[in-house]
């Protein structure tokens, strides 16, 4: 049987800290813990939890003498390497995080349907006449698109400059103040239900994108201008799809940052694993492709091809990306 003393000590040295270390993160004197680890004194219950964090174990376990030896994961006894969280800190990350969030799926759903306007203005001319002659009409959609590309530039490089204060939690070490990790996972699991019904949105308005164009095809065939109106709405809904999977996303990603969960865990940060946004990621690179292939064919009737295919690889992609984590 091991007492808490015992347990103390040598959870201490699994994690390489010296006795002047785990006083620091406990806010204790060297003294104190000296004296705890020889069973001269016993820590106060608030300690205790400060300890079983620390380790990562259970109150359970320091406490109950019939509980053997567990092993922790080593740490660097470097306090460098460890950046303090405090509870303030993590309330402001979290609030700062869902505006982010926000602006950055505003951002890219603004790429998604900046095409729109091209769309409209140089597809429709015959519709248009009345109004603009065509060489205006493809003047004003090519304005409008770099307009609205514009803005959605602006909207992300601002969000990322508001967040860049906050970077070091996706790549350092961290100790986070008591209480922290019971706040955030309390709001996690208070987010988990709407997360899910967010996810399956997106991914459901991405896969029937294309029904908008197929409906327009099929029953106005030959219609050039209600063609393009199928198009619009399937841009429409890829970039609604779009904004709920990378908003949840980033969201869901701000707590397993703080909790140092899945993409974040300590052993990851130590072998330096850096993980992007799977979702933003995919849906740039869908986006580039689509534009690049468009402007380079001009072949608007055709390209909206790639928000289907986009959508429904989507999914696959997820899963395939989660298995080679998990076998990483």
């Amino acid at each position: 049987m091991m007492i808490l003393a015992e347990k103390i000590t040598n959870l201490r040295k699994q994690m390489n800290l010296s006795q002047e270390q785990l006083a620091e993160k406990l806010n204790v004197s060297r003294q104190s813990v000296s004296k705890w680890e020889s069973a001269q004194s016993m820590p106060d219950t608030g300690k205790i939890i400060q300890l079983a964090e620390i380790f990562g174990v259970t109150t359970d376990y320091l406490l109950r003498e019939d509980l053997g030896e567990v092993e922790v994961s080593l740490f660097p006894s470097d306090e460098s390497l460890l950046r303090h969280v405090s509870m303030e800190e993590a309330n402001e990350f979290l609030e700062k995080n869902e505006q982010k969030a926000s602006a950055v799926s505003t951002a890219v759903a603004l790429f998604v349907l900046s095409v729109v306007p091209i769309l409209f203005f140089s597809g429709a001319e015959n519709a248009l006449t009345a109004l603009f002659e065509y060489n205006t009409s493809v003047a004003i959609g090519l304005i409008s698109f770099f307009v609205i590309l514009a803005i959605g530039i602006a909207v992300a490089v601002q969000s990322a400059m508001r967040m860049k204060k906050f970077e070091y939690l996706e790549k350092e070490l961290l100790d986070t103040a008591y209480g922290v990790t019971g706040m955030v996972r309390t709001r996690k699991e208070s987010y988990a239900e709407k997360h899910t019904t967010r996810v399956i949105i997106g991914i459901v308005l991405s896969a029937l994108s294309a029904t908008p164009m197929l409906f327009t095809t099929l029953v106005y065939d030959g219609d050039e201008f209600l063609s393009i109106y199928g198009v619009i709405g399937l841009l429409v809904m890829v970039a609604a799809g779009v904004y709920f999977l990378l908003k949840t996303g980033i969201i869901w990603n701000g707590f397993q940052m703080l909790l140092q969960e899945e993409d974040y865990t300590r052993e990851k940060k130590q072998t330096g694993r850096k993980i992007a946004s799977l979702s933003g990621i995919y849906w740039l690179i869908a986006t580039a492709a689509y534009l690049c292939y468009s402007f380079i064919t001009m072949d608007w009737g055709r390209s909206w091809i790639v928000w289907p295919i986009a959508g429904i690889l989507w999914p696959i992609v997820v899963i395939l990306y989660g298995a080679k984590r998990n076998k990483a």
